[in-house]
C-alpha cells in the first residue's frame, strides 16, 4: 500500500501505491529502535554515537538494510551529517511518564514520513508505544503521505520557527500562501483554538 521513495527536494519520503479514502487505517507499527533520552546526554558526543551505533548493529539484517538505504540518502543530502544525528531527526518522541524517561523511537516506514502543515495522514502513539496512522482525506496513487511535526493549530510564524529545529524550511502549500491569505489562515486557526478551549472548559462555562 505504501513505499519509501526519493522525493525531489526532500530526500526520502513515503508514497501511496493505491488510492486511499478518508479515514482508512494506514499502519500500526511497534518501534524497532528506542533511545533513552539519558543516552543523548552522554559526553563526549563520539562516545554517545558509538553506543547508539553499537545498538543499531544488533538490528535484524532486513531492518538494518531498509534503515541504511534511507539514512545513506539523507546523509548525502545533508552534506555528510553523522548517521546517528539523521536517525534521531527521524525519531518520534515518546513523552516521559511517572517514573520513566522520555524515549526517542524509530518505527518501520513511518519514521520516513515528511512534514506538511496540512498533512494527509493523522497519527497517534498509544500507551503501548505503537504508532497508529490513518488518512484524513482522499489520497491518490503516487501522492506523498505526510504528517505534521508540529501542532496544526499554531500560527504560521510559530510553525516555521519550530520546523527549523529539524533543519529545513517548510515549503508546503500553506507556507507558500501570499501574506494576506496567510493572515486569514492564522485568524481562522486562532478562532479554532478559542472554540476548542471553550469546549474543553464547558463545565466552567455552564
Amino acid at each position: 500500500n505504501m513505499e519509501v521513495r526519493h522525493i525531489q527536494d526532500k530526500g526520502c519520503g513515503v508514497v501511496a501505491k493505491r488510492h486511499f479514502l478518508p479515514g482508512e487505517p494506514l499502519l500500526v507499527a511497534n518501534p524497532f529502535f528506542l533511545v533513552d533520552e539519558r543516552v543523548l546526554g552522554i559526553t563526549p558526543v563520539d562516545v554517545r554515537n558509538e553506543i547508539i551505533m553499537l545498538a543499531l548493529s544488533k538490528l535484524p539484517l532486513r531492518t538494518r538494510g531498509t534503515l541504511d538505504e534511507c539514512v545513506a540518502k539523507r546523509a548525502a543530502e545533508a552534506g555528510g551529517s553523522r548517521e546517528v544525528d539523521i536517525i534521531l531527526t527521524n525519531a518520534y518522541c515518546i513523552p516521559a511518564t511517572s517514573g520513566t524517561p522520555c524515549y526517542f523511537a524509530l518505527y518501520p516506514l513511518s519514521s520516513f514520513f515528511n512534514h506538511d502543515c496540512r498533512p494527509n495522514v493523522t497519527y497517534y502513539i498509544n500507551k503501548g508505544w505503537a504508532f497508529n496512522a490513518s488518512t484524513n482525506r482522499d489520497i491518490g496513487i503516487g501522492e506523498e503521505l505526510c504528517v505534521s511535526y508540529v501542532s496544526l493549530w499554531e500560527p504560521s510564524w510559530i510553525r516555521r520557527t519550530t520546523i527549523r529545529s529539524w533543519g529545513f524550511r517548510c515549503q508546503c502549500k500553506l507556507c507558500g500562501l501570499p501574506k494576506e491569505l496567510e493572515r486569514r489562515s492564522d485568524n481562522r486557526l486562532a478562532r479554532i483554538r478559542e472554540l476548542w478551549y471553550r469546549l474543553e472548559s464547558w463545565k466552567d462555562v455552564i
